[in-house]
């Protein structure tokens, strides 16, 4: 084995971006990575971003969710509308506590309440 090759595909180790209840000002340092794991016999897709959150670099994995409103919605709401995610920053809102927990992300909201008023009104 080459190992000096070997040690040129590690990646830097960092530990993991758990938001708790509160604000956080998260700022995207990659446009993520998609990888998966088996939980209690299930597949969870997921995605893996490179965050700075109080001048600290995380990884953070987000749940591949099926709506806007969910957190990873929010996420690609923001990254179609500015065309990247890479060096955008977001305000993150926490609500609740362990499985009861819900994601807010401001400029998404800004973003769904745009579209929201753009409507035709019946």
């Amino acid at each position: 084995m080459d190992y000096t090759k070997e040690k040129e595909t590690l990646q830097e180790s960092m530990d993991w971006f758990k938001p708790i209840r509160g604000k956080h000002e998260v700022l995207f340092l990659s446009e993520g990575e998609p990888y998966s794991f088996e939980w209690e016999d299930k597949v969870i897709d997921k995605v893996r971003f490179i965050v700075e959150v109080n001048k600290e670099r995380f990884q953070w994995g987000v749940t591949r969710g099926r709506t806007e409103t969910s957190l990873y919605g929010q996420i690609v709401l923001i990254g179609a509308n500015k065309g990247k995610l890479l060096g955008e920053k977001i305000t993150l809102s926490v609500i609740g506590d362990k499985k009861d927990k819900k994601y807010l992300i401001d400029e998404a909201i800004n973003l769904m309440t745009k579209k929201e008023e753009e409507k035709p009104k019946t």
